[in-house]
C-alpha cells in the first residue's frame, strides 16, 4: 500500500481552479503568477463576466 495523497475536485469546478491545477502539475509556488490561469474560464464566461469576475 501507497501513502500517495489524493486530491480529488468536482469538473464544474475546474475552471475556477484551473490555475491550482496547473500549479500544483508544475511544482509552481501560489504566489507565483503564471499567464493563462483562467483562459478555461474565458471560454465559457462573457466578456462582461470575465471583467466582473478581475
Amino acid at each position: 500500500m501507497s501513502d500517495s495523497p489524493i486530491t480529488m475536485w468536482c469538473n464544474e469546478d475546474t475552471p475556477l481552479i484551473w490555475s491550482e491545477i496547473v500549479r500544483a502539475l508544475a511544482g509552481i509556488e501560489r504566489a507565483q503568477r503564471i499567464t493563462g490561469g483562467f483562459d478555461l474560464l474565458a471560454t465559457i464566461m462573457v466578456p462582461e463576466g470575465m471583467k466582473r469576475f478581475f
